[in-house]
């Protein structure tokens, strides 16, 4: 299980929503009411893919994730998108036949898959020019909070900034999405549009002013404190001691997306196969000299940034039983209980989750959100 508690901060920073657009699945309240199919193409006829693909499964050559969740795009940067036409769709690539639980009277439906070079699609983005944007929920990987992990496992860590679309903001829209249930779940997980558009009342956050910073703790998690300010170094991106405090070890990973990059060395966005814009990193812990015990893992805006934590939540988990069940069979090797505790510190401009690593062999790591 997981424990949550907020830091309040005691300047309110005066915030602009603003809306973009970004990947995802069925996204947190996805109004499917009136959902319209803008398509400049379509599936071929019948339950195949393509002619060189008979059975619709995925294979062959691909392409990177289309935009299926709006995405706001903060402190005047964006990502590279396959598509930039918002609200459009071309199909014709390969797809997997389903019956939409939301519609279920339409019966089967062609959903086009991600990662082919032919199905393009993108959802609403906006750029709101230099005004503030505050993060309204930030959704930590169920992983890191169902369950404490093996030292030596491969955790995957992620982190997703949503806000709230209110009315007087343009309307933003986002795709239909679902997963072929005949794929397997984690990391090998096909998704897919049936070209259904729907008004969307929340959007991601994307801006590159973030930094992720993995630290081992000297103290047992339950035992650190509320801390000042003078706590956290907003400069180098970690947790310091004042005053004889002997809280903080190794930092074992420091990464700032704005330098950008791939591979274990660095932090970035990406669009995932639900097609949403979510902040990722592979953490191997088996490369992590520090050992088993407890780490803070810190999300942190800076940097120079306009978007801020104030007044965000928490995004509830997934029931824990549902979390453990799908893990166990990705076969990622952790335990049964425990789960990280999560904070958001609004003075800060951050939000930490605090994990356990505890003795034991390797393993994996999926539970992407």
């Amino acid at each position: 299980m997981k424990l949550l508690f907020r830091i309040p901060t005691m300047v309110i920073l005066a915030a602009l929503l603003v809306m973009s657009c970004s990947e995802s699945p069925l996204g947190m309240g996805d109004d499917l009411a009136g959902s319209e199919s803008l398509s400049k193409g379509g599936p071929p006829d019948g339950k195949g893919g393509r002619p060189d693909n008979p059975g619709g499964k995925p294979g062959g050559e691909t392409a990177g994730n289309n935009l299926s969740f709006p995405v706001i795009w903060s402190d005047g940067q964006d990502k590279a998108l396959r598509s930039t036409d918002m609200g459009q769709m071309m199909f014709g690539g390969e797809f997997f036949m389903l019956v939409d639980p939301g519609n279920p009277d339409a019966g089967e439906q062609a959903w086009n898959i991600q990662n082919d070079p032919i199905n393009e699609w993108c959802a609403s983005y906006y750029d709101p020019l230099g005004a503030s944007t505050s993060v309204d929920w930030i959704d930590w990987g169920d992983n890191l909070e169902a369950k404490d992990w093996r030292y030596g496992a491969k955790v995957r860590v992620e982190t997703v900034l949503f806000e709230d679309i209110l009315a007087g903001y343009p309307e933003m829209q986002g795709f239909r999405m679902m997963m072929d249930p005949a794929s397997s779940t984690g990391r090998n997980e096909v998704w897919g549009t049936n070209g259904q558009l729907y008004v969307a009342d929340q959007a991601t956050i994307y801006t590159p002013n973030a930094r992720l910073t993995i630290q081992k703790l000297n103290t047992a998690r339950e035992d650190i404190p509320v801390l000042g300010d003078e706590y956290w170094d907003a400069v180098a991106g970690e947790w310091v001691d004042v005053d004889g405090t002997d809280y903080f070890g190794e930092v074992v990973f420091n990464g700032p997306a704005w330098l950008g990059g791939d591979g274990p060395g660095y932090y970035s966005a990406e669009i995932n196969v639900k097609g949403k814009v979510i902040y990722g990193y592979n953490w191997d812990t088996r490369v992590t000299e520090a050992g088993p015990g407890d780490y803070r893992i810190t999300f942190s805006l800076t940097n120079g940034t306009i978007t801020d934590v104030v007044g965000a939540e928490i995004l509830e988990p997934l029931p824990e039983e549902e979390v453990l069940s799908k893990l166990a069979e990705e076969g990622d090797d952790g335990g049964d209980t425990g789960g990280g505790i999560v904070a958001i510190d609004e003075a800060k401009n951050l939000t930490y989750i605090d994990v356990r690593l505890f003795e034991g062999g390797g393993g994996g790591g999926g539970g992407r959100p």
